[in-house]
């Protein structure tokens, strides 16, 4: 049986829409059975951490500043 030859942009395409796939859509064990765009979606809880270590929550930026100082508007 002869080989087909297909047309480099019918490669790409199928390559692109695998990796579309991988990303979105394929179910992964280490994300707890969800996929990638169900594990991205779901909401933080308070004080988690993001992908990238950084802690996630309802900290308000006035806590870290020192005691009676308050938050001015931009515009004075």
């Amino acid at each position: 049986m002869p080989l087909r030859v297909l047309p480099v942009e019918v490669l790409a395409d199928a390559i692109s829409e695998y990796i579309t796939w991988c990303n979105t859509e394929r179910i992964q064990e280490r994300l707890k059975g969800l996929t990638p765009m169900q594990y991205r979606n779901q909401p933080l809880k308070p004080h988690q951490t993001n992908f990238w270590g950084q802690v996630q929550g309802s900290l308000e930026l006035s806590a870290l500043l020192p005691t009676g100082d308050k938050l001015k508007p931009a515009d004075q």
